[in-house]
């Protein structure tokens, strides 16, 4: 898979229909000031539309990592009607993330924690990937199985 994502600038996720609010978690992921709000009352991204993005199939296939970590590549995710792109969504992941410590969630012991470990994961693997020049095929096997 590295060989043909090697020439490769972007590549599009089809990620199923808008559902669980992410139509507008997508829009909101692509709109630079929502990151900024994360002194208001509310999250600028919904946690549970995040969290709901982050458990679909598209994450399960373990060709899809090599992808995503791929520091040339970016990953346009589209859904529904809406779409953003892969610089994105770490970000998202963190404000996210930031409100919910600062909101004092628990995220350990609550339904959020799923996104501290895609978060933390997805950090391991890029640190992974630029160190090795690569993901080796029994490591991706395994780490499609992180969510």
């Amino acid at each position: 898979m590295r060989d043909v994502l090697a020439n490769a600038r972007w590549v599009v996720a089809w990620m199923g229909p808008a559902a669980d609010g992410s139509d507008k978690l997508l829009r909101d992921m692509d709109n630079p000031s929502a990151s900024d709000a994360v002194t208001g009352d509310q999250p600028p991204f919904s946690p549970r539309a995040l969290q709901a993005f982050m458990v679909r199939e598209w994450w399960g296939r373990m060709w899809i990592l090599q992808e995503f970590m791929a520091p040339q590549l970016m990953v346009w995710f589209l859904s529904g009607h809406s779409y953003t792109h892969s610089y994105n969504l770490g970000g998202a992941l963190d404000t996210v993330l930031s409100y919910l410590d600062r909101a004092s969630y628990y995220i350990v012991d609550t339904e959020f924690r799923d996104l501290l470990t895609w978060r933390v994961n997805l950090l391991l693997l890029k640190e992974r990937f630029l160190r090795e020049g690569g993901l080796g095929m029994m490591y991706l096997l395994e780490a499609s199985d992180c969510h």
